[in-house]
């Protein structure tokens, strides 16, 4: 089953990528058969050419587990429904919150997890590229491009020489990707002076239908559900 899921959501990345892709090598046409070691394949038509492609996530694994754990926290969720049963009483609370770091790495660092990966597609004589389609949950390739995170992707992978013929940059929500590297073009200069940014991830508490939602108020609210970390401090 998890293994089901891995391979429908790597399904759902590459669609978010396919109008670009389309772009990049014209008419192509995904082979089903391609769902592991790299995780999809693409057959272009005009020129012909089969293109690899490895996709992996960039975000954070600890933010990931706290925002995905739907066990961890399951007795507060049990509890607001317990409390608007009983009296009718509900919190503006977010359910979980996180501040996430959008460091200029963010893309970076994620990609090249996958560097040894590409000497074994590239071996193996079946592909004529091999690209590497990574993504995020929560950092959208807009949001990216304006904090100036794909220029410096860009920028950290050429100074490594990153083996892939291409680093795609793709979210699921908004069905939007970007080319944040490609091999033999490097940056013409150095990037501009890169400004931290943070971006806050939020999910909504029990709100009974008909009532009132407000996130701005819900934002400037704790979490009713902390990460892991923060809860163990707290209690000591």
């Amino acid at each position: 089953m998890g293994n089901e899921k891995k391979i429908a959501d790597e399904r759902d990345v590459l669609e978010a990528a396919s109008s670009l892709l389309r772009d990049l090598y014209g008419h192509f046409v995904i082979d089903p058969k391609q769902i592991d070691r790299p995780d999809a394949a693409i057959d272009a038509s005009e020129p012909k050419k089969r293109i690899g492609i490895e996709i992996t996530s960039v975000d954070d694994q600890k933010d990931k587990a706290y925002l995905n754990d739907e066990k961890f926290g399951k007795d507060i969720t049990r509890q607001q429904v317990e409390n608007f049963l009983r009296d009718g009483s509900y919190t503006i609370a977010p359910r979980k919150k996180i501040d996430i770091d959008v460091h200029a790495k963010y893309i970076y660092k994620g990609a090249v997890k996958k560097l040894d990966d590409h000497k074994v597609y590239a071996n193996s004589g079946t592909f004529d590229e091999v690209i590497l389609l990574c993504y995020s949950d929560y950092i959208t390739p807009e949001l990216s491009a304006k904090l100036g995170i794909i220029e410096w992707t860009n920028f950290f992978l050429s100074a490594d020489d990153f083996p892939y013929d291409k680093v795609i940059y793709a979210n699921v929500e908004d069905q939007k990707a970007a080319v944040v590297y490609e091999r033999g073009e490097p940056p013409k200069q150095k990037p501009l002076r890169y400004e931290s940014a943070t971006t806050t991830v939020i999910q909504g508490s029990f709100t009974p239908m008909g009532a009132e939602f407000n996130m701005n108020n819900t934002a400037n609210q704790a979490p009713l559900i902390r990460p892991k970390q923060f809860r163990k401090k707290g209690k000591k």
